[in-house]
């Protein structure tokens, strides 16, 4: 893993700020992020801490009644929300059934929703695929050709 600077805005203004650094990535939980930069996916020049923001940790009940959820709510919290468990409970129980109990304390809501794919072939290092500005998709080979019996 490369070097990086680790920034901790207290506010969102500040953490837009620090974001206009070419390269600066966002980091609330982490999970993926961390496993991207371990697996010399991705390497930023400075992460920006935004996993003590209170004003991205919430949920409210609109005045219509829907509900608004922030992106800094972790799975855990969302899994354990009173009004979340009345109103989506499908969506509770979905949080707290993911993963181990460490990363949903630690995962959140926009993580996961912005998470990179899972394919094998786009985690290795030593793969250029599609996604990673290569000129194939090795999984779409594999499915379309190796499972169809044409080599």
């Amino acid at each position: 893993m490369n070097n990086f600077e680790y920034a901790l805005p207290e506010r969102i203004e500040k953490a837009v700020e620090y974001l206009q650094v070419p390269e600066a990535r966002l980091k609330a939980g982490g999970i993926d992020l961390l496993d991207l930069m371990k697996e010399n996916i991705i390497s930023p020049k400075r992460l920006v801490s935004i996993r003590e923001l209170t004003d991205i940790k919430f949920v409210k009940k609109a005045a219509n009644g829907d509900l608004h959820i922030g992106a800094g709510m972790t799975l855990s919290e969302l899994a354990d929300h009173k009004e979340l468990k009345s109103a989506c409970q499908a969506l509770a129980q979905a949080a707290g059934s993911v993963a181990s109990a460490q990363i949903r304390n630690a995962a959140t809501l926009g993580g996961n929703l912005c998470q990179r794919p899972r394919c094998w072939y786009y985690r290795d290092e030593h793969y250029s695929c599609f996604k990673k500005g290569g000129q194939s998709c090795f999984a779409f080979r594999d499915i379309f050709c190796n499972n169809s019996g044409v080599s």
